[in-house]
């Protein structure tokens, strides 16, 4: 356009009809094209309201030059110079159109304890509007498979929410839940074995059971589900889904005959096993685990030693836990020869994803993958500025499978930048920006564990508004 100032290159108006072309520097630079964009418009509003002289001008109308530091290098320069020039051109100001709005997605997984995925979309979205009163807001609750996936998955499949007793973890009787669909139902492990139903100084893997994902599943297939989904992910057991399949049916005996209790520490005493009481709905319907870990069932980076400690088990509880369940997978191994227990993500939940793979055929699928497929994730991102996502701790794990990992990959290939609100990140610069991260936010800083939990609506809220006041 004949005219335009020489030192305002990212304008190009009337390429104010096109400001994805305004400005593309910067880490956010597709959204700072918006924007920028916005200031502009902002501009020719107020000037319609403005005295003539240019220095009211541009002191009432470029919010930004009072805060430079909001802007990119030299856009608040272009954004007076461009003022400037347009009070010497012969186009009104005010005829350049506000057309352009922010679109926001918000896609993070829960923070144990604290808040459900459902809550920080709602803390994300009030955060939003508050900066961008007409900016879209997408909020996809989700999960990866472990807590707070039942919630994501009542949103992406609509169905009945129907509450049970079953056990947890240590075999006490507590309320939980299933979601059924039609002739589908999904069972969310941690919903009934997950940490969070055992204190901590009760923590445990040697005593403790997959039994009540077994229960839940049998729910399911007496009321005549054909297709069970099982999110794995945050439980309280290892012991090789041997409680779960114990309440299907399956016997397992020592070598006098008794009859085992499904746990942890009875792994080793496993001498026989009968599958001949499986329930026949068991044998009739289909299964797929929602899984957000690729460990195999034995070895360093398998079950035991990965997530034991996490479970309760000190030095002497992870050997004992780990020869267990080799000898218990040497046992299936002669019923079943071909089973190959380095299959990645047989370590799953204690090995409750070996357990249903090997008795049930169940189908091991990522869970974030799932349900970023049933929400139809991609087209939600079509005309996105911003992604935020986040958990409770980015972490080594973060890097493989889970929300973060999966959210951000999506993000990347559609072009949008990504921002990451975490409890805290052990993750260093390469490592964010290998997940294709743009900022990182933690809520716990200069936090303990404790303070850092009883305050998390609190810090989720502020760093919240601190991401949106960083772009407006």
């Amino acid at each position: 356009m004949a005219g335009i100032p020489a030192k305002c290159p990212l304008l190009c108006v009337p390429a104010a009809q096109k400001p994805a072309k305004c400005i593309a520097s910067g880490a956010f630079g597709r959204s700072l094209s918006r924007l920028f964009f916005h200031e502009i418009s902002q501009m020719a509003y107020n000037h319609a309201k403005c005295a003539e002289d240019p220095r009211e001008v541009r002191a009432s109308c470029v919010p930004v030059a009072q805060n430079p530091a909001k802007c990119t290098p030299g856009l608040t320069a272009c954004s007076a110079e461009y003022l400037r020039w347009q009070l010497k051109s012969a186009i009104p100001i005010h005829a350049v159109p506000y057309t352009c709005s922010m679109k926001f997605v918000f896609a993070s997984d829960s923070f144990k304890g604290t808040l459900s995925s459902v809550q920080t979309c709602s803390l994300l979205q009030e955060a939003a509007l508050e900066a961008f009163p007409s900016a879209e807001c997408v909020s996809v609750p989700i999960a990866d498979g472990g807590g707070g996936t039942l919630d994501a998955l009542a949103v992406a499949r609509p169905g009945q929410l129907v509450s049970i007793i079953a056990n947890n973890g240590l075999m006490k009787p507590i309320r939980c839940k299933i979601l059924i669909c039609g002739d589908e139902a999904f069972v969310e492990s941690a919903s009934m074995c997950g940490l969070v139903h055992i204190p901590e100084e009760d923590r445990d893997p040697l005593q403790t059971s997959s039994s009540g994902v077994g229960e839940c599943i049998a729910h399911a297939l007496y009321h005549g589900c054909k297709h069970i989904t099982v999110g794995l992910g945050d439980s309280c057991m290892n012991d090789g889904g041997m409680g779960c399949m114990r309440a299907l049916g399956v016997r397992f005996y020592d070598e006098a005959g008794r009859d085992l209790v499904g746990n942890g520490k009875n792994m080793e005493r496993i001498a026989c096993i009968d599958e001949s009481g499986l329930i026949p709905q068991a044998r009739e319907a289909t299964f797929t685990l929602m899984n957000d870990v690729t460990n195999p069932l034995l070895g360093p980076t398998g079950a035991t030693y990965v997530f034991g400690r996490q479970k309760g088990a000190d030095d002497a509880a992870l050997e004992r836990l780990e020869a267990g369940m080799r000898h218990y997978a040497d046992v299936l191994h002669e019923s079943h020869p071909e089973i190959d227990f380095d299959t990645p993500g047989y370590g799953a939940a204690g090995g409750l994803a070996m357990g249903l793979a090997v008795f049930l055929g169940a189908q091991i699928e990522s869970g974030v993958e799932t349900l970023l497929q049933w929400v139809d994730f991609d087209g939600l991102l079509q005309g996105a500025d911003l992604v935020v996502t986040g958990e409770g701790q980015l972490d080594g794990q973060s890097l493989r499978g889970k929300v973060v990992s999966g959210v951000a990959a999506h993000a990347h290939k559609a072009g949008v930048p990504v921002a990451v609100i975490c409890g805290r990140s052990l993750l260093d610069e390469n490592q964010v920006a290998g997940l294709g991260v743009s900022r990182v936010i933690e809520t716990g800083a200069g936090l303990s564990p404790e303070e850092a939990m009883a305050r998390a609506q609190e810090t989720y809220t502020r760093a919240a508004r601190s991401l949106f006041a960083s772009l407006a």
